[in-house]
């Protein structure tokens, strides 16, 4: 999950993760893992306008090889067994149908339910602290991937500028305009510079 959230194009918001399917399911639940030439995607469920919209948009983002194997290796090898190990740790249990439908389905299961943004940002605090001697959650991931975006890129922000939504932003849950304004806010715009 984390894997996903920190190398898979712009900055996810984690219920859209976490609620992805790597089976087809019931209603016409598509699953949100896809083979795209010989490259495992995530496609992603855009869902936080789809009230206005009446519509949700799908988000293709593609995982760098070394994530893709090892989700690979983990959904053909380990998982199966994980199914048929919740089936049996959970026989007396109430909720086992669930439990062993979110294993069957869920692309990231966490044990009993779902993960939570809680939990995604424990996971990266933990590392960013070990590893960059600073705690990073979650909130301040999104900042800094889409304010990094905007340096790295400017020339391609210049050229895209005028237009409705770039990729970045909605890949991060948002329109341009308020990408622009709100993420990646660096002490150069506020002073003016």
């Amino acid at each position: 999950l984390t894997a996903a959230e920190v190398t898979g194009g712009g900055p996810a918001r984690v219920t859209e993760l976490v609620a992805m399917t790597f089976r087809n399911g019931h209603h016409s639940l598509l699953r949100n893992l896809h083979l795209i030439n010989d490259h495992l995607c995530l496609v992603r469920l855009y869902t936080k306008m789809s009230a206005r919209t009446g519509r949700e948009d799908r988000l293709p983002e593609a995982l760098p090889a070394v994530i893709s194997w090892a989700l690979y290796q983990f959904l053909a090898v380990i998982r199966p067994l994980a199914e048929v190990f919740a089936q049996a740790l959970y026989r007396d249990d109430p909720k086992r149908a669930t439990i062993v439908h979110m294993y069957h389905t869920a692309l990231f299961p966490n044990n009993r339910k779902l993960f939570k943004t809680e939990d995604l940002s424990n996971t990266l605090a933990q590392y960013t602290t070990r590893y960059l001697g600073r705690m990073i959650k979650v909130r301040d991931w999104r900042h800094i991937v889409i304010a990094i975006k905007r340096k790295v890129l400017r020339i391609l922000d210049v050229l895209l500028e005028n237009m409705s939504d770039t990729v970045e932003a909605i890949q991060a849950g948002h329109g341009t305009s308020l990408d622009w304004r709100l993420y990646g806010v660096s002490a150069n715009v506020i002073e003016g510079a």
